[in-house]
This record gives C-alpha cells, sequence and structure tokens, in this order.
C-alpha cells in the first residue's frame, strides 16, 4: 500500500471512527437518561436521616443529576462535545488548531481513564448486581459497555490515526500543559467528594441513608489508606497515559515531518 492510499485509508476510517462514536455516545447517553426516568421511584414516607445530610428534593432529576455526577457521563459528554467539534472544525477549514492539539490529548485521557478504572475495579461488584429478569437492568448492561469500552476504545483509535498535527515539547508539557489539563481532574475530584460528603441519598429497599459518592472508592468515610491508594494508583495511571499519549504524537509528528525535524535538531 502506498503512501497516498495509506493517507486515504486513515482518513476514511478516522472519519468512519467519528460518525460512529457520535451515534455510539448520543443513543447510549439518551438510553441511559431514559431509563433513569422511566425506572424512578417515590422516596418512602418512613425514611429517616440519621447522619443529618442534606436530602435532595424528591423527584426524578435527583436521579439525572447522579448520573451526571458520575466520571463516566461527563468523560463521555466531553467525547460528544470534541467529536461535534471537529466536524464543525472543518466548516471553517481546520483553522481551529487546538481541537486537534492538547484538547485531543485530554479528552483521550479522560475517556480512557473511564474505561480503564471501570474494568479493573468497576466491573466485578456491577457484574453481580445484573439482574437478568429485569429489563431496565439488562438495558443499563448493554449500556455500560458502550459507555466504558466502545467510546474509548473508539477515540483511542482516533488519536492514533490523527496525532501528531504539532510537536510539543516535553518540558513544556510538564510544567505548563499537564497541569492545565489536570485542572478538570481535580475539580471533579472536588465536586465528587463534597456531594458524597454533605448530600444524603436513599438506595431502593433501604431506609439508612447512604453516602452519595459518585463511586465506592471515593467513600473515604470507609477508609482514608484505601482511599488515597485507590487516588494515588488513578493518578499514576492518568499521568502514565498523559506521557505515552505525548510521545506517540512527537514519533508520529517526526515521522511526517522526518526531513524537517533532521534540519531543526542541527541547528539546536
Amino acid at each position: 500500500m502506498g503512501l497516498g492510499k495509506r493517507v486515504v485509508f486513515k482518513a476514511k476510517f478516522s472519519d468512519f471512527l467519528l460518525w460512529t462514536g457520535l451515534i455510539v455516545i448520543i443513543v447510549a447517553l439518551i438510553v441511559q437518561f431514559t431509563t433513569i426516568l422511566v425506572g424512578y421511584a417515590k422516596m418512602p414516607p418512613t425514611v429517616t436521616n440519621p447522619h443529618k445530610l442534606w436530602i435532595p428534593p424528591d423527584g426524578a432529576w435527583v436521579g439525572l443529576w447522579t448520573l451526571l455526577s458520575t466520571f463516566t457521563i461527563q468523560s463521555n459528554l466531553l467525547l460528544l462535545f470534541f467529536f461535534c467539534f471537529v466536524l464543525t472544525n472543518r466548516f471553517y477549514e481546520n483553522r481551529c488548531l487546538f481541537i486537534h492539539g492538547r484538547f485531543g490529548l485530554a479528552i483521550t485521557t479522560y475517556i480512557t481513564i473511564t474505561g480503564v478504572v471501570f474494568f479493573s475495579v468497576l466491573f466485578k461488584p456491577w457484574l453481580k448486581s445484573l439482574d437478568t429478569s429485569d429489563p431496565i437492568s439488562i438495558t443499563n448492561f448493554v449500556n455500560t459497555f458502550l459507555l466504558h469500552l466502545v467510546t474509548p476504545l473508539i477515540m483511542v483509535l482516533y488519536y492514533l490515526l490523527t496525532a501528531g498535527k504539532y510537536y510539543w515539547e516535553y518540558k513544556k508539557q510538564a510544567y505548563l500543559w499537564t497541569p492545565i489539563i489536570s485542572i478538570y481532574m481535580f475539580a471533579y475530584l472536588g465536586y465528587a467528594l463534597a456531594k458524597g460528603n454533605f448530600v444524603g441519598m436513599v438506595p431502593k429497599g433501604k431506609t439508612e441513608i447512604d453516602y452519595s459518592f459518585s463511586y465506592s472508592f471515593l467513600n473515604f468515610h470507609d477508609g482514608l489508606p484505601t482511599f488515597f491508594i485507590y487516588i494515588g494508583v488513578i493518578l499514576a495511571l492518568y499521568l502514565v497515559l498523559i506521557v505515552l499519549f505525548t510521545f506517540y504524537n512527537n514519533l508520529l509528528y517526526k515521522k511526517k515531518n522526518k526531513s524537517m525535524v533532521i534540519l531543526r535538531d542541527n541547528d539546536v
């Protein structure tokens, strides 16, 4: 396969991934929000509040809020926005350079974290809770794979095909762009901890108020050492992914611009 044919194949395949990702995310999110509304059940009147937490007014919107508070939904929404930005950018003849730059790096890292953390930490407990007699549970089962496996794979493949448009200096990446990209991660962690610590939710079939942490490993009330271990591992994984994706981008850039890189290196 010649160079021209490889370029055309990559362009067509990246477009296929782009449209497939858009369709999968839109369908999965619509189904996810619909099941929350359909499965809504009123809070029993006998519920007590032993931890004296704030209980939001009863309503289906509480389920939607809880869903929007998960990193899974937020990272998939960011991925949806990214794909929409890519399509919009084409109307401007690809003049918005940030889209295929570090914005793409950030989105790829976030959605990869979603997939890796789910299948390494949350998959087994979630699988045990599956009720094969409940249509909503089965629908959520399929949807979970779409949002935790299919969309991360689509974005990683898309990144691998479209990266290498710009060269990122490792020093600047380390002291400037990595902290900037990390702002969202730490903001989400702060929000998730605040919500879990102060907002009370009532699980079905129970009268005990539970802490409404988005994920069980964020519940530091169960043990600070375990909490810090999980946070430390996720942070390490996050930094490793940024380094790997940055290295791949620069490697691809050098491959595409071999003669220019040689000249630049000779000038240094």
